[in-house]
């Protein structure tokens, strides 16, 4: 089995872990349990015989939440009495041990046990699903981040109030990313499931979501974790193949509290309205909604989309947390992300090779370390290749970022500089163990942005490809124009430096740069007209032609070009395994999206 370290916190110094486990233990003994919050990627560690430390392959905060939860679980199941923070000071105190910490400490080591056999769980998994669809049933910038701000809410908030509800929050093994994943008491796991569906769908109406159960016991959790998980993830699939959504759904919530902020959902319904939802053009029409300068009927679905788009500070406030810089320019619409050329682009990646490392998870302690470890680096990687490129001038819509899922919109100038640093990153965050691929779609921001992510979506594919095929361990990025009204031929292939990564973009753009810089020298005319002789000349008679404005007007683009494509002796085609093609549409489509800032 393939060793992977993206799965656990790395080892630290002894005298440092020391510190560590004083700050921990000191904590504890004044009532704070939030002190974990702190050493989420600390070792757990265990005294060998000799009195030193063997570091563990989990955290100090995963073990101990997952201790608490199973002493939750034990007490419910024996019908005793549990306190919290006596169970954390109990799993902290190396004078005391239960039998509870006997059978961890083996698990940990790798040792088997019969114990607690007898202790009966449900495992509960569910997910939010076909995320993409709720969010783009149109092209209104307001109802797509409407429905991405309802997604993480139902996400965090509305099941953390289930847990709270039902358990403990240390039953929560993850919930991220549209993801859930809890441990509960034996007979518990289906009225959790039945709740979590109805509140998800009577909130978000639309969304597609299911969630399943599994029995089994502590110790067949622990020692075959990766066998029982993937047969409740099985169920799982059943669930969502079998579930059946209602047309028109609706539901008497009139509103929803988002941390602070109360969202009331359009109360006056018209019985009247005889139409279709002018938002989706799918459901009935039920509310009239105040528009700039009209009213739209809409359904209650997008009506709850629309209200809670309002608030665009979601986002905004994550971004402040992670860089420590504020938002300044205010986004009201997608022409407000336009560049000079009126441009913006669609960036949508996620993670490569993500099936080999959940194959790999053997612990709920690896599940919990890396579905927090992934969610926690991609927001970082986005909003730090945002906030390095874009500066005080930041300025973006996050329609989706959680797990490993980026789908963002940008402008289109900045757009080839964040998506290389994202993936650079990403890359070296996780070690190259994982990396990302990323596709891009540059349009006009007047382009249907469900049209924008659709082409995206074919160029992550692409990209993805690009990575197997060439057996590569650093992610990759590919991108299309949308340039007039023209028809996307995808079953035309063409060479050209898309797909490709972001070490090889990082170096086309840096020479792109110093090209636009270098304005005496290089016009971009004569770069267009080596283009328009590259597509109508035969290869060999625009090698002439440009060999021809090369001894008229120097060697300087073969000098740039030969830097781009690492070759030598350039006469205005590439060679690439034995094929010939043009640089120049590349080289004319990109111009426009470098800055020439030195960037």
């Amino acid at each position: 089995m393939t060793d992977m370290h993206c799965l656990y916190p790395k080892k630290i110094d002894k005298n440092l872990l020391d510190q560590c486990y004083r700050d921990i233990r000191d904590s504890m003994s004044k009532g704070n349990i939030n002190v974990l919050d702190d050493y989420k990627n600390i070792p757990y560690v265990l005294v060998d015989e000799t009195g030193g430390y063997v570091q563990t392959k989990a955290s100090v905060y995963d073990a101990a939440r997952l201790y608490v939860a199973l002493e939750y679980i034990i007490s419910k199941n024996k019908n005793e009495e549990f306190e919290r923070l006596t169970a954390y000071q109990d799993f902290f105190d190396s004078n005391h041990s239960t039998e509870l910490h006997s059978l961890l400490n083996k698990y940990l080591k790798g040792e088997k046990s019969d114990t607690f056999r007898d202790i009966e769980i449900d495992l509960v998994k569910g997910s939010i699903y076909k995320i993409k669809k709720y969010f783009l049933e149109n092209d209104k910038i307001k109802d797509i981040r409407g429905g991405s701000v309802i997604i993480d809410y139902l996400n965090t908030q509305v099941t953390d109030k289930v847990v709270q509800d039902y358990l403990i929050d240390e039953c929560k093994i993850y919930s991220g990313g549209g993801n859930v994943f809890l441990l509960t008491p034996a007979g518990k796991g289906e009225e959790i499931c039945r709740v979590l569906e109805q509140r998800y769908s009577d909130i978000a109406l639309t969304v597609q979501n299911a969630f399943e159960t599994y029995p089994t016991n502590i110790n067949e959790f622990l020692f075959n974790f990766n066998q029982v998980s993937q047969k409740l993830t099985i169920k799982l699939e059943e669930r969502k193949k079998a579930k059946i959504y209602p047309i028109n759904p609706e539901s008497s919530i009139t509103e929803i509290k988002i941390n602070d902020e109360i969202i009331h959902f359009p109360q006056q319904v018209q019985p009247q309205s005889g139409g279709v939802c002018e938002l989706c053009q799918v459901r009935d029409g039920k509310y009239l909604l105040n528009n700039i300068d009209k009213k739209i009927l809409a359904c209650p679905s997008c009506a709850r989309k629309n209200q809670t788009g309002r608030d665009k500070s979601r986002f905004y406030k994550e971004y402040q947390k992670v860089t420590g810089k504020r938002i300044i320019k205010d986004i009201k619409s997608i022409e407000d992300l336009g560049d000079d050329n009126k441009s913006v682009a669609v960036i949508y990646g996620d993670g490569n090779n993500m099936g080999n490392v959940v194959k790999n998870i053997r612990t709920p302690f690896e599940m919990s370390y890396f579905s927090r470890r992934t969610d926690e680096i991609t927001k970082s990687c986005v909003y730090h290749a945002i906030e390095k490129n874009m500066g005080e001038e930041a300025r973006f819509e996050v329609i989706a970022l959680g797990g490993d899922d980026i789908f963002i919109i940008v402008p289109a100038n900045y757009c080839l500089d964040i998506s290389k640093d994202i993936v650079k990153s990403f890359d070296e965050a996780f070690n190259h163990e994982i990396t990302m691929s990323v596709g891009i779609c540059i349009a006009k921001f007047s382009t249907p942005i469900k049209n924008m992510f659709a082409i995206a979506q074919r160029k992550l594919k692409t990209a993805k490809q690009y990575v197997k095929a060439k057996g590569l361990n650093q992610g990759s990025i590919d991108l299309e124009v949308l340039q007039g009204v023209g028809i996307i031929d995808w079953n035309k292939k063409r060479k050209g430096l898309f797909p490709t990564t972001h070490e090889q973009l990082s170096k086309f753009v840096e020479v792109l740069n110093k090209m636009k810089q270098d304005k005496k020298r290089i016009k971009p005319a004569q770069i267009y007209k080596f283009r328009y002789a590259a597509e109508k000349m035969e290869k060999e008679e625009f090698k002439l032609f440009y060999l021809y404005q090369q001894s008229r007007i120097g060697n300087q683009y073969s000098t740039y070009i030969e830097k781009i494509y690492n070759v030598k002796h350039f006469i205005g085609l590439i060679k690439e395994d034995n094929i010939e093609y043009s640089p120049w549409d590349d080289i004319t489509i990109l111009l426009d999206y470098t800055r020439g800032d030195g960037h």
